[in-house]
């Protein structure tokens, strides 16, 4: 299995502008002929989620399918492989927010992923939401997901954390068990911020 990590780096205000870039580093990625590509959580927008609420960020926030798959699947037709995409999701029945990652088969078709229960599953939610007073809070954004999915590929069975969800042994346990081969945990660290910066730089 050959994996591809794209580390996007900081993104701007400009979500359209972000997906451009990703796009780019993917293509460069795509050289390698890689089995999966995996970008950085919430890789088409800046991590914004420090303790002051903003409501522009609403408005990052798409549907699964929508844009960012669409375009992110005609790529992984093409090339031929699995890319794992992340970013802000409105889920589009019930309106609710989630700090989301999409597995994209190399058909161009999104992968389901199985929960425990059987239910079936079109994207992993952060199930772990994090807050770490007077550096972040995500509870104002992100609602936790259902649980630990995993997604049947035809390479491997794979499961997804995100960022925090890494801390917390039993989720790992939980995809093992469920039979995960690989477990894919795509993150944002912040690094710094200025109190009168509106947005935070990251290291991802």
């Amino acid at each position: 299995i050959k994996v591809s990590a794209i580390q996007c780096g900081s993104a701007t205000l400009n979500k359209e502008e972000n997906l451009k870039n990703n796009i780019e580093l993917l293509d460069q990625a795509a050289e390698e002929k890689p089995d999966f590509i995996v970008f950085s959580e919430l890789s088409t927008t800046p991590y914004w989620c420090v303790p002051r609420y903003m409501e522009k960020s609403f408005e990052w926030a798409e549907t699964i399918p929508g844009s960012t798959t669409s375009r992110l699947a005609e790529k992984a037709k093409r090339y031929k492989c699995h890319i794992i995409a992340t970013l802000f999701e409105k889920e589009a029945i019930n309106g609710e927010y989630y700090n989301s990652a999409v597995v994209i088969g190399p058909n161009g078709s999104i992968v389901l992923g199985k929960l425990p229960d059987g239910r079936e599953i079109n994207s992993y939610r952060k199930t772990h939401i994090p807050y770490l007073p007077s550096f972040l809070d995500e509870r104002p954004y992100f609602k936790p997901g259902l649980g630990f999915p995993v997604f049947e590929t035809d390479k491997a069975t794979v499961g997804i954390l995100i960022c925090y969800d890494r801390l917390f042994p039993e989720a790992w346990r939980t995809m093992a068990l469920r039979g995960a081969e690989i477990v894919f945990q795509p993150s944002c660290v912040p690094a710094w911020w200025k109190k009168e910066e509106k947005f935070v730089p990251v290291a991802r």
